[in-house]
Protein backbone atom coordinates (compact mmCIF):
# COMPACT_ATOMS: atom_id res chain seq x y z
CA UNK A 1 0.00 0.00 0.00
CA UNK A 2 3.00 2.25 0.51
CA UNK A 3 3.65 2.32 -3.25
CA UNK A 4 0.05 3.33 -3.97
CA UNK A 5 -0.48 5.79 -1.14
CA UNK A 6 3.02 7.24 -0.99
CA UNK A 7 3.01 6.96 2.80
CA UNK A 8 1.49 4.95 5.62
CA UNK A 9 -0.55 6.30 8.55
CA UNK A 10 2.12 5.35 11.11
CA UNK A 11 4.94 7.16 9.33
CA UNK A 12 6.20 10.42 10.82
CA UNK A 13 4.86 9.86 14.32
CA UNK A 14 6.79 11.83 16.94
CA UNK A 15 7.77 10.65 20.41
CA UNK A 16 10.32 11.42 23.10
CA UNK A 17 12.20 8.11 22.90
CA UNK A 18 12.63 5.30 20.39
CA UNK A 19 10.66 3.01 22.69
CA UNK A 20 7.73 5.47 22.82
CA UNK A 21 7.90 5.89 19.05
CA UNK A 22 7.79 2.13 18.53
CA UNK A 23 4.80 1.92 20.88
CA UNK A 24 2.96 4.69 18.99
CA UNK A 25 3.67 2.98 15.66
CA UNK A 26 2.44 -0.33 17.03
CA UNK A 27 -0.76 1.27 18.34
CA UNK A 28 -1.38 3.08 15.03
CA UNK A 29 -0.86 -0.12 13.03
CA UNK A 30 -3.23 -2.04 15.31
CA UNK A 31 -5.90 0.67 15.16
CA UNK A 32 -5.74 1.18 11.38
CA UNK A 33 -8.27 -1.07 9.69
CA UNK A 34 -7.52 -2.72 6.38
CA UNK A 35 -10.52 -0.86 4.94
CA UNK A 36 -9.11 2.51 6.04
CA UNK A 37 -5.66 1.64 4.71
CA UNK A 38 -7.05 0.58 1.32
CA UNK A 39 -9.84 3.17 0.97
CA UNK A 40 -10.00 4.53 -2.56
CA UNK A 41 -8.13 1.60 -4.12
CA UNK A 42 -9.41 -1.60 -5.74
CA UNK A 43 -10.94 -4.05 -3.24
CA UNK A 44 -8.38 -6.70 -4.21
CA UNK A 45 -5.78 -4.93 -2.07
CA UNK A 46 -7.97 -5.16 1.03
CA UNK A 47 -8.80 -8.80 0.25
CA UNK A 48 -5.10 -9.60 -0.08
CA UNK A 49 -4.28 -7.96 3.27
CA UNK A 50 -7.20 -9.70 5.03
CA UNK A 51 -6.00 -13.07 3.73
CA UNK A 52 -2.39 -12.38 4.76
CA UNK A 53 -3.45 -11.23 8.23
CA UNK A 54 -5.57 -14.35 8.73
CA UNK A 55 -2.71 -16.76 7.99
CA UNK A 56 -1.19 -18.56 10.93
CA UNK A 57 2.57 -19.05 11.07
CA UNK A 58 2.60 -22.53 9.52
CA UNK A 59 -0.21 -21.88 6.99
CA UNK A 60 0.73 -22.08 3.33
CA UNK A 61 -0.83 -19.24 1.32
CA UNK A 62 -2.98 -20.09 -1.67
CA UNK A 63 -0.57 -18.49 -4.13
CA UNK A 64 -2.66 -19.39 -7.17
CA UNK A 65 -5.69 -17.61 -5.74
CA UNK A 66 -3.68 -14.55 -4.68
CA UNK A 67 -1.99 -14.24 -8.08
CA UNK A 68 -5.35 -14.68 -9.83
CA UNK A 69 -6.83 -11.93 -7.64
CA UNK A 70 -4.34 -9.40 -9.00
CA UNK A 71 -4.19 -10.82 -12.51
CA UNK A 72 -7.98 -10.44 -12.79
CA UNK A 73 -7.70 -6.84 -11.50
CA UNK A 74 -4.97 -6.16 -14.04
CA UNK A 75 -7.19 -7.44 -16.86
CA UNK A 76 -10.36 -5.76 -15.56
CA UNK A 77 -8.57 -2.40 -15.44
CA UNK A 78 -7.61 -2.89 -19.09
CA UNK A 79 -3.85 -3.02 -18.54
CA UNK A 80 -1.62 -4.79 -21.00
CA UNK A 81 1.66 -6.38 -20.03
CA UNK A 82 3.83 -4.20 -22.27
CA UNK A 83 6.97 -4.22 -20.11
CA UNK A 84 6.66 -0.46 -19.54
CA UNK A 85 6.93 0.12 -15.80
CA UNK A 86 7.23 3.27 -13.70
CA UNK A 87 10.90 2.51 -13.11
CA UNK A 88 11.46 1.90 -16.84
CA UNK A 89 10.05 5.33 -17.62
CA UNK A 90 12.22 6.86 -14.89
CA UNK A 91 15.36 5.16 -16.22
CA UNK A 92 14.44 6.32 -19.71
CA UNK A 93 14.00 9.91 -18.54
CA UNK A 94 17.35 9.82 -16.74
CA UNK A 95 19.16 8.31 -19.72
CA UNK A 96 17.52 10.84 -22.03
CA UNK A 97 19.60 13.54 -20.38
CA UNK A 98 22.81 11.61 -21.08
CA UNK A 99 22.17 10.30 -24.61
CA UNK A 100 19.57 10.90 -27.31
CA UNK A 101 16.83 8.21 -27.14
CA UNK A 102 16.03 5.83 -29.96
CA UNK A 103 12.83 6.66 -31.85
CA UNK A 104 11.27 3.27 -31.00
CA UNK A 105 11.83 3.63 -27.24
CA UNK A 106 10.60 7.22 -27.32
CA UNK A 107 7.41 6.12 -29.12
CA UNK A 108 6.84 3.24 -26.65
CA UNK A 109 6.98 5.55 -23.63
CA UNK A 110 4.79 8.18 -25.30
CA UNK A 111 2.21 5.48 -26.03
CA UNK A 112 2.32 4.24 -22.41
CA UNK A 113 1.85 7.75 -21.00
CA UNK A 114 -0.94 8.45 -23.49
CA UNK A 115 -2.73 5.20 -22.65
CA UNK A 116 -2.45 5.71 -18.88
CA UNK A 117 -3.73 9.29 -18.99
CA UNK A 118 -6.58 8.31 -21.34
CA UNK A 119 -7.69 5.48 -19.02
CA UNK A 120 -7.33 7.46 -15.75
CA UNK A 121 -4.92 4.88 -14.38
CA UNK A 122 -4.37 5.08 -10.65
CA UNK A 123 -0.67 5.86 -10.12
CA UNK A 124 1.35 2.86 -9.13
CA UNK A 125 -1.34 0.15 -9.43
CA UNK A 126 0.37 -1.61 -12.32
CA UNK A 127 3.69 -1.49 -10.48
CA UNK A 128 2.12 -2.87 -7.29
CA UNK A 129 0.37 -5.68 -9.12
CA UNK A 130 3.60 -6.66 -10.87
CA UNK A 131 5.62 -6.53 -7.65
CA UNK A 132 3.03 -8.60 -5.76
CA UNK A 133 2.77 -11.19 -8.51
CA UNK A 134 6.57 -11.47 -8.80
CA UNK A 135 6.95 -11.77 -5.03
CA UNK A 136 4.27 -14.44 -4.79
CA UNK A 137 5.84 -16.42 -7.63
CA UNK A 138 9.21 -16.30 -5.87
CA UNK A 139 7.71 -17.33 -2.52
CA UNK A 140 5.79 -20.16 -4.17
CA UNK A 141 8.98 -21.49 -5.80
CA UNK A 142 10.81 -21.32 -2.47
CA UNK A 143 8.06 -23.19 -0.63
CA UNK A 144 7.72 -25.98 -3.25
Amino acid sequence: MYFLRGSLPWQGLKAGTEEEKSEKISEKKASTSVEALCRGYPTEFASYLHICRSLRFRDKPNYCYLKRLFRDLFIREGFQFDYVFDWTVLEYQQSQMATPPSRALQFQHQEARSWSSHHNVLPGIVMCICIIQSSMALLQRQSD
